[in-house]
């Protein structure tokens, strides 16, 4: 079950809380944002060097002056929330903040009122860190490693401007192997293998000299 399937799956049964355990927080970015587009929700990101960041232009009236506290992110989320619709605040490295008694109060209260309001709190972060005055409120999700078919995905999207250049057969089969063996199957490890072992007889280089880079 892909990271979209299962946060579809939590939102439509009210987990207001969803925290997601992921050494890919960009790419699992990309994975909620994409699905939250095709879905319709409404979408804020929220990490501390940033603030809040709207990957759609008609939420950002809702930001606040000081949306670099992680408070005041969690306090403007209710704004994003349309009586029929979804809304999702995405917050990186929650957990670095959540030894602050003001940060789990703020939480707790959105936590709960999430649940009526369709407003949804994701938390990516390497750990799982979640206050015992939280445990409750939070399903924990592990955002999985790419398996075979996304790994074939990943080779089909690195040589989509020159299909030829992407191996066949048997040949397709050594490189997803060896991209999942030697790069324990992380996406961007994945990315460097396959894109090496993609490339055109004229381009291609050895593999070590391209993760060098």
């Amino acid at each position: 079950m892909t990271l979209g399937e299962q946060l579809t799956d939590y939102i439509h049964a009210a987990f207001s809380g969803l925290w997601i355990q992921t050494t890919e927080a960009e790419e699992a970015e990309r994975d909620i944002s994409r699905h939250a587009a095709e879905r319709g929700w409404k979408l804020a990101i929220w990490d501390i060097a940033q603030g809040i960041r709207f990957p759609s232009a008609q939420e950002k009236a809702v930001a606040a002056a000081d949306a670099h506290d992680p408070v005041a992110a969690l306090r403007a989320l209710p704004a994003l929330a349309d009586q029929d619709g979804t809304a999702l605040l995405v917050m990186h490295n929650l957990h670095r903040f959540l030894n602050n008694p003001e940060v789990i109060q703020t939480a707790f209260h959105q936590l709960v009122a999430g649940k009526q309001q369709r407003t949804f709190v994701v938390v990516l972060a390497p750990v799982v860190q979640i206050p015992i005055e939280l445990e409750r409120l939070f399903v924990v999700i592990e955002h999985a490693l790419p398996d075979r078919e996304q790994l074939s995905a990943i080779a089909r999207e690195l040589t989509g401007d020159s299909p030829n250049d992407l191996p066949k057969g048997e040949q397709l089969e050594r490189v997803l192997d060896a991209s999942a063996v030697a790069h324990s199957t992380q996406r961007v490890d994945a990315e460097c293998h396959l894109g090496a072992q993609s490339a055109s007889a004229e381009e291609k280089q050895p593999i070590n000299a391209v993760l060098r880079r």
